[in-house]
């Protein structure tokens, strides 16, 4: 849609809008996803359960959400310093809140929330080589250790004889998928080292400026097996911590502290489920397929829908603000 001037209006303005169709879908959701489970449940068990929380295990699971915004932090300040740029250490934190909001807002398997980080760096004058190098090595280490970890939480499930037909074809889709985001990127890599890349790859736009932006990144920086390592083992580490915010929810709930294997694979078939269906904010897909896990492992509905608020409200809902405060100022500035 044009304004009265002729021009496109501005995103920033375009993602408060996002923000705001994004709290409803997410509140309607939730109170469909309520009236369904305590279909079957008790609502007087589901308040008690959350006027009795824990407050130390809450605390914990804040810490855990606290740590996967560091992670993201440490990845793209070895991959700047790498280049020789400084940003500091609150910069960067807040810019890995504003990259949860755009990749909640515009799900592109981490590519949206990427490029506002990018405009981010660059803003701080960091070169364009330096910021996409950053914003590459985080997102394409994430896509080995969610592929192993994911492969993992099915183990799991197929050892407790909990693996269905469904699962096992969410499994082959998945990891189908991952498997052709890992190719296209390794083809664009390529073609970005090749002095003369395939013609068919520069007729489509985003993928020409995309190859002639990795041209500019030094070479130096793709030998680095150290930093590479590092920053899979960094992203590894965010899905544990997601992981473990969970099972510390649950366990503010008086779920038996035994639970975080059925926490840890309830969470990555959930964010699996949810990546491949391609929806804002991952609304309705996440919370159903983190529910419908949960019950397979034998948790309570009660439980569970105490779970799934608390946890969307940790991990979405308390950051949204902040990080789209971040976005706007990003994408505001020229």
């Amino acid at each position: 849609m044009m304004n009265s001037r002729g021009t496109n209006p501005p995103l920033w303005a375009e993602g408060r809008t996002r923000v705001r169709l994004l709290w409803t879908a997410h509140f309607v959701v939730l109170a469909i996803t309520a009236f369904i489970i305590l279909r079957w449940g008790d609502w007087r068990v589901f308040f008690k359960l959350l006027a009795g929380i824990d407050l130390k295990w809450l605390a914990l699971a804040m810490l855990f959400q606290v740590g996967t915004y560091i992670c993201v932090a440490v990845i793209w300040n070895l991959a700047l310093r790498s280049c020789r740029i400084f940003i500091s250490a609150p910069d960067l934190f807040a810019l890995s809140l504003a990259k949860l909001f755009s990749d909640q807002t515009v799900p592109s398997f981490g590519l949206s929330g990427s490029l506002v980080a990018m405009r981010g760096f660059i803003r701080r004058r960091s070169s364009p080589s330096a910021a996409a190098a950053a914003v590459i090595i985080n997102t394409a280490s994430r896509y080995l250790p969610y592929l192993l970890m994911f492969s993992a939480a099915v183990v799991l499930l197929w050892q407790n004889r909990l693996l269905n037909k469904g699962l096992e074809y969410l499994a082959l889709i998945f990891s189908a998928t991952v498997c052709l985001v890992s190719i296209s990127a390794a083809v664009i890599l390529k073609a970005a080292r090749s002095e003369k890349p395939h013609p068919r790859l520069g007729r489509i736009r985003w993928i020409e400026t995309l190859i002639t932006t990795l041209k500019d990144i030094p070479a130096k920086v793709w030998k680095k097996k150290r930093l590479w390592l590092t920053a899979s083992l960094l992203n590894a580490l965010i899905f544990f911590l997601d992981a473990s915010t969970l099972w510390a929810l649950l366990s503010s709930l008086g779920t038996s502290a035994e639970s975080w294997t059925h926490a840890y694979a309830a969470f990555m078939i959930a964010s699996a489920a949810a990546d491949i269906a391609v929806i804002p904010g991952r609304i309705g897909v996440f919370e159903g397929s983190l529910a419908a896990l949960l019950h397979l492992l034998g948790i309570p509905v009660e439980e569970i829908l105490a779970a799934v608020v608390l946890f969307r409200g940790l991990t979405y809902w308390l950051p949204l603000l902040p990080g789209s405060i971040v976005a706007e100022r990003e994408l505001r500035s020229r």
